[in-house]
């Protein structure tokens, strides 16, 4: 097998299980504002920091990747329709 192939599958399921699980594992809610954090940098209760409104940097990313894994089905099955046809 090739390793290069076995590295990118298991990139993709990962991401894949991400944006299935995202709203369950988030730390925070996408919309959650702690206007004391604002523009906290990356600690225990936000790995990733939180932006100048004080939401959770690392919660909306886990959620933005269920919208780029929709896009990315969506073009596929639209580049195989059009590729068959």
């Amino acid at each position: 097998r090739n390793p290069v192939t076995l590295v990118s599958a298991l990139i993709l399921l990962t991401v894949a299980v991400v944006a299935v699980t995202a709203n369950w594992i988030a730390p925070f809610g996408i919309n959650d504002v702690d206007v004391p954090n604002a523009l906290a940098p990356p600690g225990g209760s936000h790995w990733f920091g939180t932006d100048e409104l004080g939401r959770d940097v690392l919660s909306r990313i886990l959620v933005a990747t269920q919208a780029s894994m929709r896009i990315a089905v969506i073009s596929v099955a639209f580049a195989v329709i059009v590729g068959v046809t």
